[in-house]
């Protein structure tokens, strides 16, 4: 059986496709066009390709929202024409996806597909415990909000998950952070990152009274105090009294001062503490010793490190796909096994799902454009070379990531050792702020020897670099000592395991600093157009392509 899950009308547009309750495909919309960054609009284009690409025949399609569900908290007459305007939402996503259909020639497919709406927060919670390795976790859910809920807890146990606890609006540790993201000048549901990372050079002792009286922990979790937030219409908005607290709000793209530093870093520290006692509400609630994590707040990978640290956790899965994108695999994999009773099939691994250009398709590519490219005998030797000489270099193979990382598919690598690299890269590469912290991918085999904790393949987390490893890795050590260590080995990733064994013997250390192959504000590159175009209007110096090399 196919089922097409969906995400769509809000941000995060995405489609996967779910063949026998095992993922085989998906991908975000907005790497298709490249002019709107978590794009809400209906994933058209990746729908089609599922279609086209990958034979899909849908018997259903999910949605990851279901507005039609009784809901709590007393909402006035503005959140109930809000609420409206999501079912219109929802019918017009069900109607496009009809359209899809008839348009790929699935006229009868377009009649009897049948479509279900699941809870947000369920979907997310489905995502989290089905595509982990765990036969029974704590599940918890968090981010600005669902229908109506923020955060929730969740016991998962074979093929079925019960809800064992929820939080709802104005209570949102995610509408939170988004709140004061765009009172620090950011983007809201986009660059609370950026947030994250600006945190550790600041004092968070300044504000951390005024966040912990406006966001104050309690037996189990947390509340919002009513004199901090405004509840708009599904979001949280602060308050003049709590604006009067926090100094004045940041101009975007205006300079920033230690007073933003400061106010990054005690919202990060209240986050952490809440987050640390959600995570242990939902193993004691449970009765578990596994937690597994999904929802917009589990993007932040420097949670997730104290998390698995501190929490009392024996095993941690933090869904990749944690964003709102996240909720199309999810609501696929609830209706796969909580309405259709389905058994688990094998936990997921690797996220190259979305698509790939074939070596004859690059190479007709590059003939066309008469660029000046090569196909070494071992494309592997000759990259590790250009690397270990101090080029950067775009390294794109097989089928794209789906998920916001780049985990060896869309990438840009540079050598980790350099320490002038860090500046070089945001300055003249990626277009971005000069705070802003690159990851390390290693070889599976040194990961422990350089690094306090573990990772994952997937960079859910941060770890602490091993003193004396931080000295040898300045490119991808941030301020606070900290990396988002991706774990690359030879099994899962065959050539990038390669590349990383080949630059060690260069450099002595099987690491790369390795990040979204990219600009500043634009999407990750899709196709080997994209990557060609990304590659001529930046300071990359080298682009390998599958089995080729193309040189400026």
């Amino acid at each position: 059986m196919d089922i097409v899950g969906l995400n769509s009308h809000f941000h995060d547009s995405a489609a996967v496709l779910l063949r026998e309750g095992r993922l085989v495909a998906g991908l975000e919309e907005e790497r298709w066009f490249r002019d709107e960054k978590h794009t809400g609009r209906f994933p058209a284009r990746s729908l089609r390709w599922l279609l086209e690409t990958h034979g899909a025949l849908p018997e259903r399609i999910t949605l990851g929202f279901d507005p039609w569900r009784s809901l709590a908290g007393g909402f006035d007459r503005r959140a109930r024409r809000h609420l409206r305007a999501l079912r219109l939402a929802t019918r017009e996503a069900q109607r496009e996806a009809r359209r899809a259909l008839r348009a790929a020639g699935l006229d009868q497919a377009a009649k009897q597909v049948r479509f279900h709406s699941v809870a947000h927060h369920d979907a997310h919670a489905a995502s989290a415990f089905f595509a982990s390795p765990f036969a029974e976790a704590a599940v918890l859910t968090y981010d600005g909000c669902g229908e109506w809920e923020t955060s929730t807890i969740s016991r998962g146990r074979g093929s079925r998950l019960e809800r064992l606890r929820t939080w709802g609006l104005p209570h949102s540790l995610g509408g939170v952070y988004a709140a004061v993201t765009e009172h620090l000048g950011f983007r809201r549901n986009s660059d609370e990152y950026k947030v994250m990372g600006l945190a550790p050079s600041g004092d968070p002792g300044r504000y951390r009274n005024a966040l912990a009286e406006a966001l104050p922990l309690d037996a189990e979790g947390f509340r919002v105090e009513g004199w901090a937030f405004a509840q708009a219409p599904f979001r949280l908005e602060l308050t003049p009294a709590l604006r009067a607290r926090l100094g004045p709000a940041r101009a975007p793209e205006s300079e920033l001062s230690q007073d933003h530093r400061d106010l990054a870093a005690a919202l990060q520290t209240q986050t952490e503490a809440i987050g640390l006692q959600l995570a242990r509400s939902a193993l004691r609630l449970a009765g578990s010793k596994h937690l597994a994590l999904a929802g917009g707040v589990a993007l932040n990978c420097v949670l997730n490190g104290r998390i698995a640290r501190e929490a009392g956790a024996e095993a941690l899965y933090v869904q990749p796909l944690s964003s709102d994108a996240g909720v199309a695999w999810g609501s696929a994999s609830w209706v796969w096994h909580q309405v259709l009773g389905q058994p688990r099939v094998a936990p997921q691994e690797g996220l190259d799902l979305g698509p790939e250009s074939s070596e004859a398709e690059v190479e007709a590519l590059l003939r066309a454009g008469r660029l000046r490219w090569r196909r070494p005998e071992d494309v592997v030797e000759a990259c590790a070379e250009l690397l270990a000489a101090g080029k950067v270099v775009a390294w794109v193979q097989g089928r794209a990531e789906l998920g916001p990382r780049a985990l060896g598919q869309r990438s840009i690598l540079a050598d980790p050792t350099r320490p002038e690299m860090r500046d070089h890269l945001n300055a003249r590469v990626k277009g971005r702020e000069a705070f802003r912290p690159f990851a390390p991918a290693a070889a599976a085999e040194v990961c422990a020897e350089l690094f306090e904790s573990a990772g994952d393949e997937s960079m859910t987390r941060a770890v602490q670099v091993r003193p004396h490893a931080r000295a040898l890795l300045p490119a991808v050590t941030h301020s606070d000592g900290s990396a988002r260590l991706q774990v690359v080995s030879a099994e899962r990733q065959p050539r990038f395991h390669a590349l990383l064994q080949a630059f060690g013997r260069r450099r002595g250390l099987p690491v790369l600093l390795n990040t979204s192959f990219n600009v500043g504000g634009e999407p990750m590159v899709l196709t080997a157009r994209d990557a060609l175009r990304c590659f001529f209007t930046t300071g990359i110096d080298h682009l390998v392509i599958g089995s080729c090399i193309v040189d400026k």
